[in-house]
């Protein structure tokens, strides 16, 4: 029970750097780049995308443990909050390759996310349609916008593209943005 509350405090909060003897955070680590738990496909098919991103005028998301949205060019918080930790994959496996292992392309005109991930061992789960340390090719496409309703679609399938393993479609909706809250002290009474 403590070793799993640790680990999801490690991936909660910044963690101390490895490199220095102190408790100051380190800098933002991207997660979503080639590290020793990538295999020889992972990697060759990371830099095929990364390739394909680049002739297509797509982004590589970086996965920093605290979310910045003016690093990556986005309208979000940059108000007194601070940063926030809202990745999509929180790390809470820490080991390189033991989870789940990812690199995100973005298309914000054409409406489309590619993300190359691995699956780990800590991963397993009863015989199905994905082996473990298999390397799929997850493609998302906004299919259409109505007010704040999104509708989006989603393949999984191999790095080749060529089988698939899940297909899932979905509506989601936009919040709102936070109202401001009441300044001065005066509660009004």
């Amino acid at each position: 029970m403590l070793r799993r509350a640790r680990a999801l405090a490690r991936a909660l909060y910044p963690v101390p750097c490895p490199r220095r003897r102190c408790h100051q955070p380190c800098p933002p680590r991207d997660l979503a780049v080639p590290n020793a738990g990538w295999s020889e496909r992972m990697r060759r098919h990371y830099g095929h995308q990364r390739d394909r991103a680049r002739a297509q005028g797509w982004t590589r998301l970086p996965s920093y443990r605290q979310y910045r949205p003016q690093v990556l060019g986005l309208a979000g918080d940059t108000g007194a909050t601070g940063d926030r930790d809202t990745r999509l994959f929180p790390r809470a496996i820490e080991g390189d390759g033991d989870g789940f292992e990812f690199a995100m392309f973005l298309s914000v005109p054409g409406g489309r996310l590619r993300c190359l991930c691995q699956l780990g061992p800590f991963l397993e789960a009863p015989p199905g349609p994905v082996p473990l340390l298999s390397v799929l090719l997850l493609e998302a496409l906004l299919q259409s916008r109505q007010g704040r309703k999104l509708f989006l679609s989603c393949d999984l399938r191999d790095a080749e593209g060529t089988t698939l393993h899940a297909r899932a479609t979905g509506l989601f909706i936009q919040q709102d943005a936070p109202k401001e809250p009441p300044r001065g002290g005066d509660s009004g009474q």
